[in-house]
């Protein structure tokens, strides 16, 4: 669930070096990076919101 290894699935070439059982696909890399980008966002209206009260 990091931006690195999202960013190394979707970079990948060929079949990976390590079998593993379940391989998520570059759909589940997108969504790790659109669920970073949100959280983010949240925080950083989070912390804006609290910095003007």
């Amino acid at each position: 669930m990091l931006p690195q290894g999202a960013w190394q699935r979707l970079t990948q070439v060929g079949v990976s070096p390590v079998p593993v059982d379940h391989p998520w696909t570059a759909g589940g890399a997108w969504t790790v990076y659109a669920a970073w980008a949100a959280g983010a966002v949240a925080v950083a209206f989070a912390a804006v919101h609290r910095r003007d009260v």
